[in-house]
């Protein structure tokens, strides 16, 4: 699917319109989290595939579907026609999240806690 994303020598990358109607092209990228290990746990990457869509301002969404192309490439329309995921350069200019604040007290039992924003956005602060 990168290649048909990115384009290659015989053809052009696609393009991608966003919630205004301009066109947008995506950059695929693939990291070999085996070479780069260090740099996966710092990303916080821990399953493979992981397919993230970055956005200007460092925070990205998550892609949770079936690995099949025609979905993948609906997931990066539908996330660039959001209100939400902006192009812009200036993060004075990006829409403000909630805060949450609180404390969660779970007992200690085999296994892990996962908190999730919505709709499998992870833009959680972690410092909350």
């Amino acid at each position: 699917i990168a290649g048909k994303v990115n384009g290659d020598e015989s053809t052009p990358p696609m393009k991608f319109k966003d919630r205004d109607a301009e066109e947008r092209s995506v950059r695929m990228i693939r990291m070999n989290c085996v070479d780069f290990a260090e740099i996966c746990q710092q990303q916080g990457i821990d399953a493979y595939p992981t397919l993230r869509m970055y956005k200007a301002d460092g925070t990205f969404s998550v892609y949770e579907g079936k690995r099949d192309e025609a979905e993948i490439i609906r997931w990066i329309e539908r996330l660039l026609k959001m209100k939400s995921y902006g192009w812009s350069n200036d993060h004075e200019t990006f829409e403000k999240g909630c805060n949450a604040k609180g404390r969660l007290i779970v007992p200690r039992v085999p296994g892990h806690l996962e908190l999730m924003t919505g709709g499998g956005d992870q833009n959680l602060n972690t410092r909350m």
